[in-house]
């Protein structure tokens, strides 16, 4: 019988290699998922694992074609973004994301269980249920677009996926839209007034 404190002993017992291996091939795995999970919210698709996906998964909202090779490692899929406070405005939008002389089709449209705060005179978008919050929607075809889009709503917001109902009433699964990061005790109650936006950013 082997003695207490023996290697051998139940409540001593090493894990054995195979179990290793296999919890951190777990590891990994999990890993690789949640990086996954953040690029396809950026609307990228991408093969790499490891180091590399998650060097991509770290640049996704900022400069991805700034990571060599990243063309090949990464597929772009169209998505649709909501607006609902300055992005509204085709000319902003065209400013942003350096559109030149493409006019963005921008269209009326409506997400559910979100309303609308106030960060100072700068609008929040937070969860409530059965609220429904009316902006604009546009398709957004070129990787690109994503990083710049995130430079200009800054680490106060960040991509979440939404369910955008058009005037029409058609029904767009997976839509994305720029979610506030600021506590919800530093916003106030109160609503975006996009024509009073319109006639003090006139010099935008």
């Amino acid at each position: 019988m082997a003695s207490e404190g023996s290697a051998s002993s139940p409540n001593n017992q090493s894990t054995s290699p195979t179990r290793a291996t296999t919890s951190n091939q777990d590891s990994h795995s999990n890993k690789d998922d949640r990086n996954r999970e953040v690029l396809r919210l950026h609307g990228f698709r991408s093969s790499a694992t490891g180091n590399d996906l998650a060097l991509l998964a770290g640049r996704a909202g900022k400069w991805l074609a700034s990571i060599p090779d990243a063309n090949s490692l990464t597929t772009f899929e169209p998505f649709y973004f909501f607006f609902y406070g300055t992005l509204q405005l085709p000319r902003i939008l065209k400013s942003v994301c350096n559109l030149g002389d493409s006019e963005p089709e921008l269209k009326s449209a409506s997400i559910k269980d979100w309303e609308i705060m106030l960060w100072s005179v700068y609008p929040a978008l937070v969860p409530k249920a059965g609220n429904v919050v009316k902006g604009m929607y546009w398709k957004c075809d070129k990787p690109e677009y994503v990083g710049r889009l995130c430079w200009y709503e800054s680490g106060a917001y960040h991509m979440e996926y939404c369910t955008i109902t058009t005037d029409e009433g058609e029904v767009i699964e997976n839509g994305r839209t720029f979610v506030t990061t600021i506590d919800r005790s530093n916003l106030i109650e109160g609503s975006f007034d996009l024509e009073t936006f319109m006639k003090i950013s006139e010099n935008y």
